[in-house]
């Protein structure tokens, strides 16, 4: 076996490895969220606002640590080579709307205004509609992260001839020109705070890369530090 054979060996080994502990750190977490979900609804009536307080606490955090465990347990199963999609006709149009409807709530959580526009003539178009979500919810997640409150976050779908398109733009805090590069690199954006201190784990937009790259589209950035960013999803969808 080459030295390149082996090393591909051996990162796929250690991604089914990987995703064998995330998967069993995930269960244990899902039970601890769903048991905080369940006493909030059962004893909201009975407890007073600061045990409420400690139960939403408990939930935000748990579904915080369960996002990062998703993340972390979908770059393993990348790693490991098992990034199966399910193709389909989707309408991207209607994804899009109930993506940035249920993105919404972080908006108004910051007063950040979020909104989409769709150009062109819609179509479906065969991708994986929960891997494409996935995309937007991160890339629409990290612009309303890294925004200021009171500003805006725009997202645009546009149907050309031969490709779909998804830009999302923002106008926060942007990226610095050295990271800009390697940004798409696993942990490049580790240790990056929000501008409400919101955490990351600096693996969703490598996870992006994977799956647009699956799809046999691009994805690329453009930003200045300062002055926001835009991300642009770019993938095939022939017109018949």
């Amino acid at each position: 076996m080459s030295n390149g054979a082996e090393l591909e060996a051996a990162i796929r080994e250690r991604g089914r490895l990987l995703a064998g502990i995330v998967h069993d750190l995930r269960n244990p977490l899902g039970v601890i969220l769903g048991f905080a979900e369940l006493l909030n609804m059962e004893l909201a009536a009975s407890i007073n606002a600061e045990q409420r307080e400690f139960l939403a606490q408990i939930e935000h955090s748990a579904k915080s640590m369960l996002r990062s465990i998703d993340e972390l347990l979908d770059f393993a199963r990348i790693e490991a080579g098992s990034l199966a999609l399910e193709r389909r006709p989707t309408d991207l149009a209607e994804l899009l709307r109930r993506n940035v409807m249920s993105n919404g709530v972080l908006a108004r959580r910051k007063n950040i205004s979020l909104s989409c526009a769709i150009e062109g003539d819609e179509r479906p178009v065969a991708v994986d509609p929960g891997r494409i979500e996935q995309t937007l919810n991160n890339l629409i997640g990290n612009a309303i992260k890294f925004s200021h409150p009171g500003s805006a976050v725009q997202v645009t779908l546009a149907f050309g001839r031969d490709a779909a398109s998804f830009a999302v733009a923002d106008h926060g805090v942007g990226i610095p020109a050295d990271q800009i590069e390697g940004l798409f690199q696993p942990l490049a954006g580790a240790g990056r705070r929000g501008t409400a201190d919101e955490p990351s784990t600096g693996l969703g937009l490598a996870i992006c890369r994977r799956i647009v790259e699956a799809h046999g589209g691009t994805i690329s950035v453009e930003s200045k530090e300062g002055a926001g960013a835009q991300f642009l999803v770019t993938i095939p969808a022939p017109a018949s």
